[in-house]
């Protein structure tokens, strides 16, 4: 199959990568490079009381020191302290949320150093995993200090695992020793059997705590390379577990004094970081805002840039966080300048700026590209421009900031070339629940659906009715390919609606890989039209679609369109990717090629499932024989938000089950029609 293939270019970490002609010369394209530790400087301290480190908090009432005074990192350059060791385990907590499998067993390690001689058991460590439903919730209880929202089943569900390290075998003054087993409470090796996890687990809080029995002011107990591990994967599930990740604060460069700049508004107790990462969407390294608010201005990544050359720009990155909400939002910004240091001569009128919301689904980058361009016509005279990222949390009641907790949000791979921000898997816009229904129980003997289940979804009695018809090869080239193009109308409207749909399955693992392997085959960020997820009972569909409303005034009421005019109408507005989806010209013959499959009439109820607007098909298609009818009867609803499609979907689902309406079947209609007809 001759099929759509990647320019070749990559942008790699958090850079802006460009085709030539235009050249933009930027610092740290790749975001490779990012300022080093010192040695002998201390890079973070947090005297007293719970703080933020590069992603890690810190609880209790010491602080807690990020350095390099002196003391070798058992890896890299930096390691980490509690400022003051007292007798409390309380007193020094440092503690991260992090996703898990929990079909799978974890190991947790760290290396461990004191500068008390003889090594003593008055110095004592403590790991306490505790278990989590989500990362939200994980979240709120790390960060208020609280374990209210923690799973309590399974035999570690809240394990004291001790060690004190007078009793670490071969652990000597100013030496690191690998630490893989507790020596007191729940002793043994540092292991969560896939058992042991509470029933509902996606998370874990990872919670390291220290005391010092003589809390003496001159003692120390240092930690590096904290590691939590899955059979299958080296990643590493924490984040910064060696200490690296710059901290980045206002009016600070990422990489010396050029290139990447944070804008916190003057505020330096904001703070934001750096680093390598396990889970970046390009490369190995990401930023990360740790401290938003309601503002755009408060936190924005800016870099400004020359632009020389032909080439078109358009702005784009890639984003996510473990915590998205329906008023996490992110900003992409460009000014342009008439001097070539982005200080003079700005032109308002040729700004970009979209503004997108993160309420995917936790821990899934998404790609995000304006709109809007500006070409090579509207440039000239442009000597450079400004990027910047930008990121507020307006998740609050009154929508001012955020609510009770801090939600991280992580920033990789941006571009400025209008061919490279488009040269990416398309992202998801709608998502679509359908919930099939058995026609011998909600329906009554005229077709229409019974009181009871009107009453219960506030649908009403009336219907809107509608006819739809697909056209296709008697071989069905264009459906074995993923392709459909219908044609229908609602009998109380004017216009008709021609849809083509490019339809991708999710049969083997997540929507985000169903998206790079539709991208593999030509479908972009730029040119995906509507991108949906139809959701079943049993499966689900990536749907790629575009729509157009056509008027036809040989035409009226229910009745559609001929084969001669389908077959004119959809080649006059065929889309791009079918045009030459297998070979030259593949789309075009296809629709010379192809027959009507239908006409089939429907009805749609609409009515209210928990503030969304639900809708009730009954569609009357052609029985296997062709000798009557057949009901298919389907209810459904849409969001464009992933979360509210989830929680949603389950809640639907239960309540049809516990009706007796609920048909646990995820067949398509368009499969069923295309076999009959």
């Amino acid at each position: 199959m001759l099929k759509y293939f990647s320019s070749g270019f990559v942008t790699l970490g958090l850079g802006i990568a460009v085709l030539s002609p235009c050249s933009l010369a930027l610092d740290n394209n790749n975001f490779s490079q990012l300022n080093s530790r010192t040695a002998g400087s201390q890079h973070y301290t947090t005297a007293a009381g719970k703080g933020a480190l590069p992603a890690w908090t810190l609880l209790g009432t010491n602080g807690g020191v990020i350095e390099t005074l002196g003391v070798a990192a058992a890896t890299d350059q930096s390691v980490f302290r509690f400022h003051t060791l007292s007798a409390n385990f309380g007193d020094n907590k440092l503690d991260q949320c992090m996703p898990l499998d929990a079909n799978q067993d974890l190991s947790i390690s760290f290396q461990v150093r004191t500068n008390v001689s003889p090594v003593s058991n008055d110095l004592r460590l403590r790991v306490n995993p505790t278990f989590y439903r989500d990362m939200e919730s994980c979240e709120k209880d790390m960060q208020g200090d609280a374990t209210t929202r923690r799973l309590t089943s399974g035999s570690l569900a809240n394990a004291d695992r001790d060690i004190r390290l007078g009793s670490v075998s071969g652990l000597q003054t100013n030496q690191w020793q690998t630490i893989t087993a507790a020596t007191h409470g729940t002793s043994g090796p540092l292991i969560h059997s896939a058992s042991d996890f509470p029933a509902g687990t996606n998370v874990m809080r990872f919670s390291l705590r220290v005391r010092d029995d003589a809390a003496s002011s001159v003692r120390r107990i240092w930690v590096d390379d904290i590691q939590i591990t899955q059979p299958g994967s080296s990643d590493n599930l924490v984040r910064n577990g060696n200490f690296d990740h710059i901290d980045v604060r206002h009016q600070d460069y990422l990489l010396a004094n050029s290139g990447w700049r944070l804008d916190r508004d003057g505020d330096t107790a904001l703070r934001a970081g750096a680093g390598e990462l396990n889970t970046t969407s390009v490369g190995n390294k990401a930023f990360y805002f740790q401290n938003l608010t309601g503002n755009f201005g408060s936190s924005s990544l800016d870099q400004c840039v020359t632009v020389s050359g032909t080439a078109d720009l358009r702005p784009s990155v890639r984003v996510m966080s473990p915590t998205p909400h329906d008023a996490l939002g992110i900003r992409l910004n460009v000014d342009f300048y008439s001097s070539h240091d982005c200080s003079s001569g700005v032109n308002s009128g040729l700004q970009l700026r979209e503004d997108f919301v993160l309420n995917n689904v936790p821990g899934e980058w998404r790609n995000l590209v304006t709109a809007d361009l500006r070409n090579t016509a509207a440039l000239s005279g442009i000597q450079s421009a400004r990027i910047s990222i930008r990121a507020r949390d307006r998740s609050n009641s009154a929508g001012t900031g955020p609510d009770n907790f801090q939600r991280t949000l992580f920033v990789d791979s941006a571009n400025l070339d209008a061919a490279l921000s488009c040269d990416a898997p398309a992202e998801v816009g709608s998502y679509e629940v359908k919930a099939l229904l058995n026609p011998d129980i909600v329906l009554n003997s005229s077709q229409k659906l019974i009181s009871s289940l009107r009453n219960e979804l506030a649908t009403g009695t009336s219907v809107r009715k509608f006819m739809v018809q697909f056209m296709d090869t008697n071989a069905l080239d264009l459906y074995d390919e993923g392709w459909s193009i219908r044609t229908r109308k609602r009998e109380d409207q004017n216009t008709y609606r021609l849809q083509y749909k490019k339809r991708q399955a999710v049969t083997t693992g997540t929507i985000a890989s169903t998206l790079q392997t539709a991208y593999q085959q030509g479908v972009t960020l730029c040119n995906s039209n509507e991108v949906e997820v139809d959701w079943g009972y049993s499966r689900k569909t990536v749907s790629f679609q575009r729509n157009v409303d056509l008027t036809l005034p040989l035409y009226s009421g229910l009745n559609l369109p001929n084969l001669a005019d389908n077959k004119t109408i959809a080649a006059a507005n065929i889309v791009p990717l079918l045009t030459h989806w297998n070979s030259t010209g593949w789309g075009y013959d296809q629709i010379d090629n192809a027959r009507l499959f239908g006409s089939v009439y429907f009805e749609r109820y609409t009515g209210d499932f928990n503030g969304l607007e639900l809708n009730i098909e009954i569609w009357h298609i052609r029985n296997e024989t062709g000798t009557a009818m057949e009901y298919l009867v389907e209810a459904s609803f849409k969001t464009g938000n992933a979360l509210t499609a989830a929680n949603e979907r389950d809640q639907l689902f239960q309540l049809l089950d516990s009706k007796g309406w609920l048909l646990t079947d995820s067949a398509l209609k368009t499969e069923t029609i295309m076999e009959r007809y």
